[in-house]
């Protein structure tokens, strides 16, 4: 993605803790490195440590 657009993937992250029920519980946080022969774009990586639903009896 372009470099500026770097805040669509923590928007994109966002909208995925309510569509799957999971909440964060650290800090998100991403990677950027240039992307191959495209000097205006960027390869990102977006990461966010969520917890996971547990099951009781």
């Amino acid at each position: 993605m372009k470099e500026n657009d770097w805040n669509k993937g923590f928007d994109l992250l966002r909208s995925i803790e309510f569509q799957e029920g999971v909440y964060k519980t650290g800090p998100m946080f991403f990677s950027m490195e240039p992307a191959e022969n495209e000097p205006r774009y960027r390869n990102f990586e977006f990461f966010m440590p969520v917890n996971f639903q547990v099951e009781g009896e």
